[in-house]
């Protein structure tokens, strides 16, 4: 509501808008699209950096060169993200999600998969192109009929 007095044009308003949560969403969004897991405190710190270089983007820098600040606030906010998990101590389960992988069902259904088909079908780990493709379906037929016979 006091934003609605600040501003007369509803189109500075909207950019006032997009100035302020551009900066603040995009970039833990990005980083967590790219598989980084943080705590509430480093979303937080990174949130707080990127409002705060926002600000003083348009406080000081914007009018004399005229360029918005957006990008450098969402840069600074991703940085400060980054610089407070690896500087901070941090709980366990965060980090980035490759190296989490262990701990989901897929992690281990991936880990059974890699160490156990290769050398129970055809006893040997080392495997052509063709051999690999040929194994694979057997394996999917004998998954099948044991499937078919268990129901």
């Amino acid at each position: 509501m006091v934003l609605v007095f600040y501003r007369n044009d509803l189109l500075d308003l909207l950019k006032l808008f997009f100035a302020f949560t551009v900066p603040i969403i995009t970039a833990p969004f990005v980083l967590a699209v790219l598989g980084f897991r943080g705590s509430g405190r480093t979303a937080l710190i990174g949130m707080a950096t990127g409002i705060v270089t926002i600000i003083a983007w348009n406080q000081w820098i914007e009018p004399k060169t005229e360029i918005d600040g957006a990008f450098v606030a969402m840069l600074a906010n991703g940085l400060a993200m980054l610089a407070a998990h690896y500087l901070l101590p941090q709980p366990p389960g965060t980090g980035w999600a490759s190296q989490m992988i262990h701990l989901s069902r897929l992690g281990k259904l991936i880990h059974r998969k890699k160490n156990v088909w290769p050398s129970n079908i055809l006893g040997s780990k080392v495997l052509d192109h063709l051999g690999l493709v040929a194994a694979m379906k057997i394996s999917n037929r004998a998954q099948g009929l044991s499937n078919e016979i268990l129901y």
